[in-house]
């Protein structure tokens, strides 16, 4: 039977481009649709790192004992086993070869970039030089080393049909013939019904509410695949980060200076923690919301960009200048009083809850800095004593991706509703729903996820064209 494609590709984000290219290296006839006007999708929005372990950079950096298992058991532990193991595993052993299959594409990851990305202190992070950007820049100049691979950009692919032992596929008013489809649409952030309906905790806030990804992403590939019977797993999870909404600007990490309170009054968190359990912890306080307590002294060192104990990162803040501060103080956003009872009263406390945090706070502080209550390093253990005295109510809003999807298995078939997989539809990235949990294992976590089983779904739907033939 004559197709115009062996293999469809509904999505041009990190996932399609690897798909694309590596159904055309194992000799598919590919054609890769995209809704937007440029490739890369949330890909060429991020900052370009992969998680992974035991690769070739982590060698040059003298780390010659990290292995997939140990990055699997950290993986699961942090997300409970809620996960499907034999997806993860996969991820974990595969994270390496996704990385140096974009080295061997020219995509540099300097062994100085380099960091710990996650909670356990392994420096599995790994951030292109050029970020998101140079990556999608190298995957998009090598399609055109294959004559097998055609792109169509600003082309939305609205119908999704079985025909004969292939697919039909309804673009722009065209249908399309394909022996088989990979579904790349990526998260489903830019629609807020789909996040009330899969993702309620994003939604606790809909004021507060805005997300950092591609306003294309509004969950087409899941209608498409759900209309053929495939399941959707991992409800309810994705990547939120703490807002202060003070402005629209992408803060993903809150200074490690400020006093995290929920509504009583009490400290629960090291606030240096990473963003991939930050929000997750707010949700569980009351109200899903906390405050950053703080006082002069603190606002006036306050800077919007502020080195690593290393001096190796820049970590940028920028709502929480001094002058910032200051700016939303005088608007009635963050909260200001005289005294910390007046400070408590404001924010709905009882009188005395923050006088009780600040004094515990500073008797640390006066004892050399050891925090008795959360262990948070000594250089950020900031005293509360001068007036006035702040409060910015902070809440888990910013959506970063979402993980709620499709269910796949570990070669990139869908899987219906029955449990078994749809002949010929397979799927990759955010749209996949049982590799990322609800706590986000670290940056780079969702790039990898991408790479991995994008060039897995690739091999899987040529394989499937091919036998079609």
């Amino acid at each position: 039977m004559e197709r115009d494609c062996d293999v469809a590709i509904v999505g041009g984000g990190g996932a399609g481009l690897a798909a694309a290219l590596t159904a055309a290296a194992h000799g598919s006839r590919v054609l890769l649709f995209d809704a937007a006007a440029k490739l890369g999708g949330a890909t060429a929005l991020s900052g370009g790192v992969l998680y992974a372990a035991g690769t070739r950079v982590q060698q040059q950096r003298g780390i010659h004992d990290d292995t997939p298992e140990k990055m699997f058991a950290y993986c699961m532990i942090l997300n409970q086993y809620k996960l499907d193991a034999d997806m993860v595993l996969r991820l974990c052993r595969d994270a390496a070869d996704a990385l140096h299959w974009l080295m061997d594409l020219g995509v540099s990851f300097p062994p100085e970039n380099l960091y710990a990305a996650g909670l356990d202190g392994v420096l599995r992070g790994h951030r292109a030089k050029g970020m998101g950007a140079e990556i999608v820049q190298r995957l998009e100049g090598h399609l055109g080393n294959h004559d097998r691979i055609d792109v169509a950009r600003r082309s939305r692919v609205t119908g999704l049909a079985p025909s004969g032992e292939g697919w039909k596929l309804d673009v722009d008013g065209a249908t399309i013939s394909a022996a088989a489809v990979i579904l790349t649409t990526g998260g489903f952030g830019a629609n807020r019904a789909l996040l009330h309906h899969l993702y309620p905790d994003a939604m606790h806030y809909p004021d507060w509410g805005r997300y950092i990804g591609p306003a294309e992403n509004v969950g087409d590939g899941l209608k498409l695949a759900q209309f053929h019977g495939a399941a959707v797993t991992g409800f309810n999870r994705g990547a939120l980060l703490l807002t202060p909404n003070f402005s629209a600007d992408f803060e993903p990490y809150t200074p490690p200076w400020l006093a995290l309170v929920d509504r009583e009054g009490q400290r629960f968190i090291d606030e240096t923690l990473d963003y991939s359990v930050m929000a997750g912890a707010v949700l569980e306080r009351p109200g899903h919301e906390c405050f950053a307590v703080f006082d002069e002294d603190a606002r006036l060192r306050a800077r919007q960009h502020v080195k690593s104990a290393d001096a190796k990162r820049i970590y940028p803040y920028a709502s929480w200048s001094g002058e910032k501060l200051e700016e939303m103080a005088e608007r009635g956003t963050v909260y200001r009083a005289d005294t910390l009872e007046g400070l408590s009263c404001k924010l709905g406390m009882r009188p005395g809850a923050l006088a009780v945090l600040a004094a515990q706070v500073n008797r640390d502080v006066d004892a050399g800095g050891r925090d008795t209550r959360c262990l948070k390093s000594a250089e950020h253990l900031a005293p509360i004593r001068r007036a006035p005295f702040y409060a910015a109510r902070m809440r888990p809003a910013v959506v970063g991706t979402t993980h709620t999807g499709l269910r796949t298995d570990t070669v990139g078939r869908v899987i219906g509703e029955d449990g078994s997989a749809i002949p010929g539809l397979y799927a990759a990235g955010e749209i996949v729903g049982n590799i990322l949990g609800d706590r986000y294992v670290g940056g780079g976590n969702s790039l990898s996820n991408s790479f991995v089983f994008g060039r897995l779904a690739g091999e899987s739907a040529s394989s499937f064209a091919r036998k079609l033939e």
